[in-house]
């Protein structure tokens, strides 16, 4: 074969594989986007990356591997991916998370100051990096609802919070320890500034801390991240807690 016909076979490869590729990609994040992990897995497992969309295929492994609980290879993805990669920074979250998952919180919070990640961000991971949270937990236990107004809508329980009795609500959405800063102030959880958080869909001001103890039922939690919402004031100063804890 001449080098002209070679210079036009590789361009036809270049065309008929190209569009596959980008077809293929564009395929494996509708997928990613309707929560359907096991095809998205295959996709990415099949293809590998190709071409110029190589870091494209890495960025869905990243979040693939994250939600599978393969937080190990995710880092390792991460770190496969170019630095100057266009959507980088859609992976700040979930790199933290992961790292929060494998307790290298110092990793966590130098990554999220080295990304510019917000303030509170990094105020959050420091505290966290300082005073590990630590459970205390021998096989499965039952805890019963709290009697409780709420209990029917908003699901309570007995709990301990820094040895003082209270009714803990649990919220499927929420991560750590939720309440309000008056709250807070009295159980003598020290908190920082950490800007702005939403309560429903509205912005309020945000404080971080750490809780020393948290018991429910038989499970003893011990340095408990703790986020106050300014709006949690009067009969709406729940005790919230989300499924980090769970």
């Amino acid at each position: 074969m001449n080098g002209i016909a070679r210079v036009f076979l590789s361009a036809w490869i270049f065309l008929c594989i190209s569009p596959l590729a980008s077809a293929d990609l564009e395929e494996a994040w509708e997928a990613w986007g309707d929560g359907d992990i096991e095809p998205v897995w295959g996709l990415v497992e099949e293809a590998g990356g190709s071409g110029g969309e190589e870091d494209g295929w890495r960025h869905l492994r990243f979040f693939v591997s994250c939600v599978s609980g393969r937080y190990e290879d995710a880092l390792g993805v991460y770190d496969s991916i170019s630095s100057d990669y266009s959507r980088l920074g859609e992976l700040d979250g979930a790199y933290v998370d992961a790292c929060g998952h494998l307790g290298r919180l110092d990793d966590a919070a130098a990554f999220a100051k080295r990304r510019g990640m917000a303030d509170s961000t990094v105020a959050f991971l420091e505290l966290q990096a300082a005073a590990p949270l630590r459970v205390t937990l021998e096989g499965v236990i039952v805890i019963p609802f709290a009697d409780h107004p709420l209990t029917r809508y908003f699901p309570g329980f007995d709990a301990e919070l820094n040895g003082e009795s209270v009714v803990a609500h649990v919220d499927t959405g929420g991560t750590f320890l939720i309440m309000g800063p008056e709250r807070a102030e009295i159980l003598g959880i020290e908190t920082v500034s950490a800007g702005k958080g939403f309560h429903g869909s509205n912005s309020v001001d945000m404080r971080v801390g750490i809780s020393e103890s948290f018991r429910l039922g038989d499970a003893l939690l011990e340095n408990v991240p703790v986020a106050t919402l300014a709006s949690l004031t009067g009969t709406q100063d729940f005790v919230i807690f989300g499924t980090n804890l769970l």
